[in-house]
């Protein structure tokens, strides 16, 4: 049987964007059980299934817990949930405290219960948050602490509802096509097409797009396009309008226009400012 389980000091920063105050491993624990009045706990509490099963009971209805599972209840909610007495998970967790902007929870909701990928990244994410947590000193806080934040941000990107499983499979579509936008900014990429190479229609290919990322197809490849030509800009001496043809926004006249909305000044400016720096 594993049974981990470490508490950690309250933090001397009170000011970090998450923190935990406990972080465990359990495998081969079939009494491993846990209910708590509402009210009672007043972290979040975090767990993953590596292997095995579990269950958690919320609003009346019995959820079975398997490998790549999970679930996120919001402080102060009722819990009630186990391992299984045949097959018992293997189970990393962890509760915390957090800012309000790094909250995964969705609106009106005590649990988030999802499936996610990217499970060897989040083992590894967690097994170095334990490690961290062992023995740790003020000089480790902030380590502790960015650790807990990229294990939140990898579940944010690669987490999907249990109640909604068809998402998965769109939100990979979206995530590829973000990467092609990426490593294909300065070519003449329309949203037609990379709608097409998704297998949607244009409009919902948008709607999904923007669901997944928080930006239309239109501004991350604009944003994109801005990335390589700061890029340009300082690496190079080329003039602004052969980087406004070679970074994929055709005309010098938008490039400047997309550009100071990005980044409050001209692309001159921005060069002038950095060669000034170096």
């Amino acid at each position: 049987m594993i049974w981990e389980h470490l508490f950690m000091r309250r933090p001397f920063q009170p000011s970090y964007v998450c923190y935990p105050e406990s972080v465990g491993h359990y495998a081969e624990a079939p009494h491993h059980t846990c209910e708590r009045q509402g009210g009672q706990f007043g972290y979040y509490n975090l767990h993953l299934v590596f292997s095995g099963e579990g269950w958690l009971d919320y609003r009346g209805k019995r959820y079975t817990l398997r490998e790549g599972d999970g679930f996120l209840y919001r402080p102060g909610a009722a819990q009630q949930y186990g391992a299984s007495a045949s097959n018992p998970w293997d189970i990393h967790w962890v509760h915390y405290e957090a800012m309000p902007w790094a909250d995964l929870m969705r609106d009106g909701e005590d649990v988030w219960l999802f499936s996610f990928t990217a499970a060897e990244k989040l083992r590894q994410l967690f097994d170095q948050l334990k490690e961290a947590c062992k023995e740790s000193t003020k000089e480790d806080e902030a380590h502790i602490s960015a650790l807990l934040y990229e294990l939140l941000l990898t579940i944010r990107e690669h987490g999907v509802s249990l109640d909604n499983p068809l998402l998965r499979s769109a939100q990979e579509r979206i995530r590829a096509a973000a990467e092609l936008i990426r490593t294909r900014c300065v070519e003449p990429l329309t949203i037609a097409e990379l709608a097409e190479t998704s297998g949607y229609s244009t409009a919902h290919f948008c709607r999904l797009f923007r669901q997944t990322t928080g930006k239309t197809p239109v501004e991350f490849l604009t944003e994109s396009r801005v990335t390589e030509a700061k890029r340009m800009l300082l690496s190079t001496s080329r003039p602004v309008k052969q980087i406004a043809i070679e970074a994929g926004f055709g005309q010098s006249s938008y490039f400047i226009r997309k550009f100071r909305e990005a980044e409050s000044m001209t692309p001159d400016q921005y060069r002038r400012l950095f060669d000034s720096g170096r």
